[in-house]
């Protein structure tokens, strides 16, 4: 939580300093993150999928059919036939769970399936499966490495579509096994944001971890993408009030994790402020 307990007294469990009107500023916190992150992983979902049809269109002697068949036989065996059962499903439009807006398209190819279709039907889970695929079939460590990078922006992209909260847990320190990837460190790094011990703490919660490699892919992006930067600015300054808000000392934790992601930002974007 954000805001620690009494834990002694006559308001023993009850918040400190926390108010109805902190709950209000902190939805309205949570819901802008939810918004610009949203954005950016749906950008990443795109350029995965361009990338993939990209590539396989300038290798002649690659089979846009054969290549989804060696895809689905190299999937293990509950996955693949997950992925099949969907289709089947989606593809039933007098049923409840037929796709409304791709079940023609499925149902046209769905005993041999090209991979511009296979891209533009599955979900952003089965797309990395696709990507990490592609990757060693075509042997692109620089797809491998993106691969990886990718991971993290679609966890934050699932949480940000289910209208999960977000900021609720960006005070933790515990890994999970999970790490930004070497790029996204070594950007860090050269930017002074991952040499003190602070910094290198901040590194170690799951949620900024995600945030911070979705940060990474829209670094790459955004001169190319006003859409994207006008959010990023939207949620840069309403973090800025928060933290011009909340000045105690109690909820430092909370504070300091904000303060950092908002360095990142700062650091990695030439943002007008005057926009």
């Amino acid at each position: 939580t954000l805001f620690p307990k009494h834990l002694e007294g006559p308001h023993k469990g009850k918040y400190i300093d926390l108010s109805f009107g902190d709950l209000l500023v902190l939805d309205e916190l949570d819901a802008q993150i939810r918004d610009t992150f949203l954005y950016i992983a749906l950008q990443a979902e795109s350029a995965t999928k361009m990338q993939i049809l990209a590539t396989v269109s300038e290798i002649p002697e690659e089979d846009g059919y054969a290549i989804v068949t060696s895809f689905l036989e190299s999937l293990p065996n509950g996955y693949a036939s997950s992925l099949k059962r969907d289709f089947i499903r989606r593809s039933k439009l007098t049923s409840a769970g037929g796709d409304l807006y791709m079940g023609n398209l499925i149902e046209h190819y769905l005993d041999e399936m090209p991979i511009w279709v296979l891209a533009e039907i599955v979900t952003f889970g089965p797309l990395l499966s696709m990507y990490r695929f592609c990757s060693i079939r075509w042997n692109r460590t620089d797809m491998l490495r993106n691969y990886y990078v990718l991971k993290p922006i679609k966890e934050i992209r699932n949480a940000c579509g289910h209208q999960n909260c977000i900021i609720n847990g960006l005070t933790r320190k515990e890994s999970l096994g999970r790490y930004v990837t070497k790029e996204v460190r070594a950007c860090l790094m050269d930017s002074g944001l991952a040499s003190t011990a602070a910094q290198k703490n901040k590194l170690k919660n799951p949620r900024l971890q995600q945030l911070i490699s979705a940060l990474y892919f829209a670094k790459g992006q955004s001169s190319a993408d006003r859409e994207m930067m006008g959010r990023i600015l939207l949620f840069r300054n309403r973090t800025l009030s928060v933290l011009d808000r909340y000045v105690s000392p109690v909820i430092y934790p909370f504070r300091s994790s904000l303060a950092y992601l908002l360095s990142v930002i700062d650091t990695w974007f030439p943002i007008d402020r005057d926009e």
